[in-house]
């Protein structure tokens, strides 16, 4: 109870409404009484609001963190330890919670009764909801804008969520007042309104009955809706997507408004047979499993595979009024073609993924070139190499030929921040397996060659023992009871069995191969037991005392173990499944050698990349 009254006492305003009497004629009290007419905030039980006195950094936490999709107290606080933040605290649960998800940095304190200052709410709302920098706006003092806040600062006000002052300052070491809090937060506020399509989704997760771990919402735009919704944007008004900050589970939840309310129910069964259920390549659902729901002009989207049922149950259940009525799930269509069509040449099968994207390797570009701005000094050494899929040797015989100039091109042309290590000329076609689109792990001796000229070093496979294992099949062969069966070979020596790993996703497991997966749906997950975010692979018996940084996707599970005798830490980061805005909380780049190792499937989609 002693607690309970405490939290009453200091967050007063976040309850039922009182009356309040000195908001008038305030420059927010527009914002402050359309909250408190919603029953958001309050003021203090003697008819104040009080709206110029500051905000504590606590306090400022359990705001945002009310405002996200709830995550659970029983969230696993991943290495986070702050000395003064107790765990009878009324707000320990929001600031663990907020630093398990990188809102806020990990370091020895937090300073929860400091006040918070501009800067610092502006950079815990740029993490909280996944923004990207933006071209900075001069103001009068932005010198004083901390370095690690500039691109929260950025971001901030050119999506108008923040403004400088009139004299044209930002003043972002000044504390934030109530008052501010209630207008930076505002913008958010929405997504809890039954009345917009953000509110609606975030009300889907909320009325579920079920816990989600750290979801962000992304607006659906003609850039992307093909990732998204599996189709073009020109029928859609709006739309927005849910899915996990940092997580390689398959789970994208979409809710999108029709221009044309008659034809809902076309359009609804359009994404359900065109939308990619493996759009993020490694992990996935069957097509059978995606949920398309219509009410009136909404559409909602699910591709999960851990309560998608409650989610749908969420929706149908929500009071939207009767302009919403409830009408019955989409079906598959029976004629319905999957993108990820199959052909078989010389003994391979070959997924085509389609036309080549200038766009989506704008994108990826642009990527690399943000991450080596932001992390890497000017003395870091930082190569990109593209690993060509099997495609590529096979390209003048697919449906669709892919422009594998156009893509070396745009890259060249785009990339600042990393120098270029070309793999195409040494890989072959029966470098790969045959029901997979990765390459074989044995087959790797000209990858290795080729890379150890750039980031000095040597490794000879003849070094390591073959360890094979019959009956396996491929992620091509995904579903498929009836698909052939192959070997595949995994390479040991002394330094893959002494390493630890560390797998950001799955803490009970820390070795380098992960032999249960073969047991799975998803077999070549044997390889540091398949995607996550995080992954740090140390060799303490290793001589060298150098780091290598790797920033990957499936295929860098099997070459990374190779390079384990040559660097005594490894660390590999897949961006499909975390903010890259985040990175600092997780990784330490000095003095590292840094790689982008990605296949050209990836980067011709380089929409998942966060």
């Amino acid at each position: 109870m002693k607690k309970f009254l405490c939290f009453l006492m200091v967050f007063s305003f976040c309850f039922s409404a009182f009356a309040v009497t000195d908001i008038g004629g305030h420059w927010a009290e527009d914002y402050i009484s359309g909250w408190i007419e919603m029953g958001n905030i309050s003021g203090y039980p003697d008819g104040t609001f009080r709206p110029n006195n500051s905000i504590t950094r606590a306090e400022f936490a359990a705001l945002l963190n009310r405002i996200m999709v709830d995550i659970p107290e029983s969230a696993e606080y991943q290495d986070v330890t702050f000395a003064d933040v107790a765990e009878d605290a009324w707000f320990y649960g929001d600031v663990y919670r907020l630093a398990t998800f990188s809102i806020i940095s990990k370091a020895d304190n937090f300073y929860p009764n400091r006040n918070i200052t501009r800067e610092e709410a502006m950079v815990m709302i740029y993490r909280a909801f996944g923004y990207t920098p933006e071209d900075e706006k001069a103001f009068a003092d932005s010198d004083k804008i901390s370095p690690w806040a500039k691109d929260a600062v950025s971001a901030l006000v050119a999506l108008n969520i923040v403004s400088g002052y009139p004299d044209g300052t930002i003043r972002p070491k000044v504390n934030l007042t109530r008052a501010e809090t209630v207008k930076m937060l505002d913008t958010f506020a929405p997504k809890l309104n039954l009345e917009t399509v953000p509110g609606i989704l975030e009300a889907v997760y909320k009325k579920s009955g079920k816990e989600f771990f750290g979801m962000m919402q992304s607006e659906i735009n003609a850039e992307n809706s093909e990732y998204f919704i599996g189709i073009p944007f020109d029928k859609i008004a709006e739309g927005y997507a849910s899915e996990p900050m940092m997580s390689a589970q398959a789970h994208s939840v979409c809710l999108v408004r029709v221009k044309d309310k008659t034809q809902a129910v076309n359009i609804a069964a359009e994404i359900k047979n065109n939308v990619d259920p493996r759009k993020w390549v490694c992990v996935g659902i069957e097509r059978s499993e995606i949920i398309t729901v219509v009410r009136g002009d909404l559409i909602l989207l699910i591709m999960d595979r851990a309560a998608p049922k409650a989610l749908e149950r969420s929706f149908l259940n929500l009071d939207l009024g009767d302009e919403y009525p409830v009408q019955q799930q989409v079906s598959v269509s029976e004629d319905s073609t999957d993108k990820n069509t199959l052909y078989n040449y010389n003994g391979q099968y070959i997924n085509d993924f389609g036309e080549y994207s200038e766009a989506s390797a704008l994108k990826f570009a642009e990527k690399i070139n943000y991450i080596t701005d932001t992390y890497l000094d000017e003395t870091a050494s930082a190569y990109y190499a593209v690993i060509p899929s099997k495609n590529y040797y096979a390209n003048a015989y697919l449906p669709t030929p892919f422009d594998y100039d156009g893509l070396f091109t745009t890259l060249r042309q785009n990339i600042f921040g990393a120098g270029e290590i070309n793999l195409f000329d040494v890989l072959s076609y029966d470098d790969y397996l045959i029901t997979d689109f990765h390459w074989k792990q044995e087959s790797l001796q000209g990858v290795l060659n080729r890379l150890g000229m750039y980031l000095n070093f040597s490794v000879d496979l003849n070094t390591f023992d073959e360890n094979k294992v019959e009956g396996f099949v491929g992620q091509l062969g995904y579903g498929n009871p009836n698909f052939p069966k192959e070997t595949i070979t995994y390479l040991t020596n002394e330094h893959t069995e002494n390493a630890v790993v560390d797998n950001y996703q799955d803490k009970n497991f820390n070795k380098v191969y992960d032999t249960a997966k073969l047991s799975t749906t998803s077999q070549y997950d044997l390889f540091l037991s398949g995607p996550t975010p995080l992954t740090t692979i140390k060799n303490d018996n290793g001589k060298s005392d150098r780091k290598l940084i790797i920033f990957r996707d499936s295929f860098g599970s099997s070459l990374a173990p190779l390079l384990i005798g040559k660097y005594k830490e490894i660390v590999l980061i897949d961006i499909r499944y975390v903010m890259s805005s985040t990175l600092s909380n997780f990784v330490d780049f000095s003095g590292a050698d840094v790689l982008f190792l990605y296949n050209d499937q990836v980067i011709n989609n380089a929409t998942m990349l966060k």
